[in-house]
């Protein structure tokens, strides 16, 4: 009779030990199926976030570059605008210098017919 307890006791210790591991390995896939979600879930995070760092740095560069070539821009224009504004002042003093010498010459000679 001893004989009989001890073999449905290892009968029964083998059927717990297999279910135990089934139940283990059930544990450990729902556990990896969990974690792959959650980390699929931080690496989406991850991706938008990068995403949206990538999208204000390049707006940035493209507003710094936007800057510098308007300075560039202003820079050219008012040197342009310097060239002509010189080359009007050029003409005004000839002309000036014109209409002064010849009331000089005038005045000189009316001068010269008074003596």
């Amino acid at each position: 009779y001893l004989s009989i307890l001890q073999v449905q006791s290892c009968i029964r210790m083998w059927a717990c030990q297999r279910h135990h591991r089934s139940v283990k390995m059930l544990c450990i896939r729902l556990q990896s199926l969990f974690r792959g979600n959650l980390t699929r879930d931080e690496l989406y995070y991850r991706h938008v976030s990068a995403v949206k760092i990538q999208r204000i740095v390049r707006g940035y560069l493209t507003f710094v570059s936007f800057i510098e070539d308007m300075g560039k821009v202003i820079l050219v224009q008012s040197l342009a605008r310097r060239k002509i504004q010189q080359e009007k002042y050029e003409d005004f003093c000839w002309a000036a210098s014109t209409i002064q010498f010849w009331y000089r010459r005038k005045k000189q000679e009316e001068l010269v017919k008074l003596d």
